[in-house]
């Protein structure tokens, strides 16, 4: 039955006991808190928190939990859990939620006052209960920031209670959200101080961690509420895992929790690792003009795992890379210029051999003909061998971005393949950049071998038409762009990322959805280089957790300030420049400017 929490509360408080309140994303997650209420003749709160509904959109998940909550045996309040905007606020009151939360303990104390009280003032109108929270409870609820831990002081929460009549109070006692990477030590001194000085019912978050006997311990001390958010997340991953080692999946209706987006494993250190290639570039000063009339030549790292590489670390994040450089001036030019961007260098090897870094020298015949002249033969990044990959460090990223190129030639490929093996026995995504260069093949029977053999085991590939094409030739899809990413999905791949040059690209999820983009309008300079800023901007707007249209937007937002650009990895924009570019442009071109 669905009840108001503030009765549940009451009730806690009369029994001297705390009632779990489980955040969820799914209709699964709520029909097991559900079943896991009514098998122990238990209440129950169920919630969600305002920074899941990018992946979980209030107006569908949140009927679906009033629905279940309504049908239930046993008591179930609907909770909607740091609230930050009243817009969302309200929506969840209308929905039918039976508690909202304010979270302002960033706030000055007397801002969270007032901010709470407009609050209690709309869910009046509802006869909703609200929470508040003061102090800083350490963590973040998503796991994308590590906030440090301030503890609520009593006299703040005399105060809080006396001007807001607040129905529950989140208090910080030296909890966290999200794993600990330590025992956590609570306050318990003053949980103590704040009980006796209160009469609110108070409220635990961060309680994955916590040992049984000091849940039990602050339900004797105030807590009526005890937040449970990683460890249901963590249960419904686990149980997934193990359903598919034990090979007991048959189908979607026995798992009934088909991933649609990638997720990433946010307590490994490092965001990124592309793996392959690096070149030197070197393009002309004087363009619009033959390469062979060309003279003067600015000097730029190079090769497209390099360039994904710099993107991303531009974009804030934590990028190692694996590959190997030559053992001369240029090699030590890349490792300087890596670690002047923040790139992890330790697993970059240097040519034992005398094998040079490739040359690139790109010819800008007009704003709209480019071409790359390439010297391959003899190349350093083909010498990156088995024994340079180390598990440690690939377990380390979050995920890896395999380059095509690497896969052209022995030993490089046969050390893409182990970085490729090692992440799906360490939990690291696979993303593929098909990354197609013709030099060093010697069949198209050749590519789609070892081109295929990646995408059967990415969770991410991204290509153009072309290279789709060749990573087919074999098995001869060659259809629709649809019945591509159906075919590779069916491999477990997530999503596919179709490009189409001037038309576009589409990306394609696996639960049957599509999302297209056009190119934004820019003054072009060159027609090369927006491949690897559209990569690196993708997968950085993937990691923050962005709907997938966004994603493809800010990349293809990046691509344009790329090609505007003389060099690549030098022109690498930060998250600020391309979000100020988009507004520009849509300020321009109107809101709908790149979106198909």
């Amino acid at each position: 039955m669905l009840v108001n929490m503030r009765d549940l509360l009451a009730d806690a408080e009369k029994g001297n006991y705390a009632v779990g309140s489980f955040s969820v994303a799914n209709m699964e997650m709520v029909l097991g808190a559900v079943q896991a209420a009514e098998e122990l003749n238990a209440p129950i709160i169920l919630q969600i928190a305002e920074v899941r509904l990018k992946q979980s959109p209030l107006e569908i998940i949140g009927p679906l939990m009033v629905a279940a909550a309504k049908s239930a045996k046993v008591p179930v309040a609907v909770h909607f859990d740091h609230g930050k905007t009243l817009k969302k606020i309200n929506q969840a009151l209308e929905i039918g939620f039976t508690s909202v939360m304010f979270d302002g303990s960033h706030l000055p104390l007397d801002e969270n006052i007032a901010m709470t009280n407009r609050v209690i003032e709309s869910a009046k109108k509802y006869d909703a209960a609200v929470e508040a929270e003061i102090g800083c409870v350490g963590g973040s609820e998503d796991g994308s920031e590590d906030i440090a831990i301030n503890c609520t002081k009593p006299e703040d929460a005399v105060k809080f209670e006396s001007e807001t009549g607040v129905d529950a109070l989140a208090v910080a006692i030296g909890n966290a959200h999200g794993n600990y990477k330590a025992t956590p030590k609570l306050r318990f001194d003053i949980l103590e101080t704040v009980d006796k000085m209160t009469k609110t019912p108070l409220v635990l978050h961060g309680g994955t961690g916590i040992s049984p006997d000091d849940f039990v311990r602050c339900s004797k001390t105030g807590i009526k509420k005890i937040n449970i958010a990683t460890a249901t997340f963590d249960s419904v991953e686990n149980s997934v895992r193990d359903c598919y080692k034990n090979k007991s999946i048959k189908g979607y209706y026995d798992l009934q929790a088909a991933e649609v987006d990638v997720t990433f494993d946010m307590s490994k250190p490092l965001d990124f690792i592309p793996i392959g290639r690096v070149a030197i570039d070197f393009n002309p000063t004087d363009m619009y003009m033959p390469l062979s009339e060309s003279s003067n030549f600015n000097k730029y790292v190079g090769g497209s795992p390099a360039n994904i590489a710099v993107g991303l670390a531009r974009l804030g994040c934590k990028v190692g890379f694996q590959g190997c450089v030559s053992n001369d001036q240029f090699g030590d030019f890349v490792v300087n210029y890596f670690d002047k961007e923040g790139i992890d260098t330790s697993k970059i090897t240097r040519a034992k051999n005398g094998e040079c870094l490739g040359l690139t020298f790109t010819e800008i015949l007009s704003k709209e003909s480019s071409s790359i002249l390439m010297y391959r033969d003899n190349v350093a990044d083909f010498c990156m061998a088995p024994e340079d990959i180390h598990e440690d460090y690939i377990a380390s990223a979050k995920a890896i971005v395999i380059s095509g190129t690497a896969l052209a030639q022995s030993p490089s490929r046969e050390a893409c393949l182990k970085a490729m093996m090692l992440a799906k026995k360490n939990n690291t995504r696979i993303i593929f950049d098909i990354d197609y260069r013709e030099y060093t093949w010697k069949s198209k029977d050749e590519i789609a071998v070892y081109y295929s053999l990646v995408a059967q085991n990415a969770d991410i590939i991204m290509g153009s038409r072309e290279e789709f094409d060749l990573t087919e030739g074999i098995v001869g899809v060659k259809s629709s762009d649809k019945e591509s990413a159906e075919y590779w999905q069916s491999f477990g791949a997530a999503i596919c990322v179709i490009k189409h040059g001037k038309k576009g690209s589409t990306a394609y999820t696996n639960d049957g959805k599509f999302y297209t983009i056009k190119p934004f309008p820019a003054v072009k300079l060159k027609g090369f280089g927006g491949g690897d800023g559209y990569g690196s901007s993708f997968l950085y707007s993937l990691l923050q957790g962005k709907d997938i249209i966004d994603c493809l937007e800010f990349g293809s937002a990046s691509a344009s300030i790329l090609i505007s650009a003389h060099s690549c990895s030098d022109a690498m924009p930060s998250a600020a420049q391309v979000e100020e570019f988009i507004k520009k442009s849509k300020e321009e071109y109107g809101e709908m400017v790149a979106r198909a």
